[in-house]
This record gives C-alpha cells, sequence and structure tokens, in this order.
C-alpha cells in the first residue's frame, strides 16, 4: 500500500468542497427562487379560502334561481305541448271550415256580380224612362 501524500489530499480535498459549494450555491439560488413562487401560491390559497364561502353562498343563489328558471321553462314546456295537441284536434275542424267559408265567399262574390250587372241595367233603364217621361210630358218624382 501506498501512503498518499497529505497536501494532495488536502488539495483534492479543497477542490472537491470548491465544488459542492458551487453546486449548493446553484441549489440555494433554485430553491430561493422556488420559495417565493411557494409563498405567493400560498396567499393566493388563502385568499381563496377566504372567499371560498362567499362565493358559494353567491353560486346557491344562482343555482336556485336556476332551478325556478328551470321549472318555469318545463311549465311552459307542458302549457305548449297541450296548446300542440288541442291545435292537432282543431285543425281537422278549422279545414273543413274554412272550405265551408271559402264556399260562401265564391257565392257573394257571384251575387255582388249579379247585384253590379242589376244596379248597371237599373239605371241604364231609369234613364230610358227618364227620356220616355220628359218626352211624353208626364211629371215624374
Amino acid at each position: 500500500m501506498t501512503k498518499t501524500d497529505p497536501k494532495s489530499q488536502s488539495g483534492s480535498t479543497e477542490k472537491s468542497l470548491r465544488e459542492l459549494r458551487d453546486i449548493l450555491e446553484v441549489v440555494k439560488s433554485k430553491v430561493a427562487g422556488t420559495s417565493g413562487t411557494v409563498s405567493l401560491l400560498l396567499s393566493q390559497v388563502r385568499f381563496l379560502r377566504d372567499h371560498q364561502s362567499v362565493i358559494s353562498e353567491k353560486l346557491d343563489v344562482h343555482e336556485e334561481k336556476l332551478k325556478a328558471l328551470i321549472r318555469t321553462a318545463e311549465e311552459h314546456e307542458e302549457k305548449l305541448n297541450k296548446l300542440i295537441a288541442s291545435d292537432e284536434e282543431n285543425t281537422p275542424k278549422l279545414d273543413s271550415i274554412r272550405l265551408s267559408i271559402l264556399e260562401i265567399e265564391k257565392a257573394i262574390k257571384g251575387y255582388s256580380d249579379m247585384y253590379q250587372q242589376n244596379t248597371d241595367k237599373i239605371d241604364g233603364l231609369d234613364t230610358r224612362l227618364t227620356r220616355v217621361e220628359n218626352r211624353a210630358a208626364i211629371p215624374g218624382k
């Protein structure tokens, strides 16, 4: 076995210590940066915890309002479905009534046309009668 020189051992130990110190400095700076981030995150978590109950209360209020709106929408849906069913029942009746109304409108239009023709003929006859009365010297109305 050979004995190593104490000076060479102390030199290599110092070199190892310097390397360890350099590594520890890097680790220390990274830990310091991380601790700042961690403290920021912890303050944010505390803030959220403090406001969690307020947020929960507000969400509960909105949840109740939403449930009320959903109930109202369901009630309206039921009413709409009843109206649709009623409309489906009444559609055939309305169709037959519409056909009857169309026939009545056609008949009235025909009577209107005939009335117009008769009025024109009556006006013509009235004009002729007035001329005849004037020529015959018959007093008119």
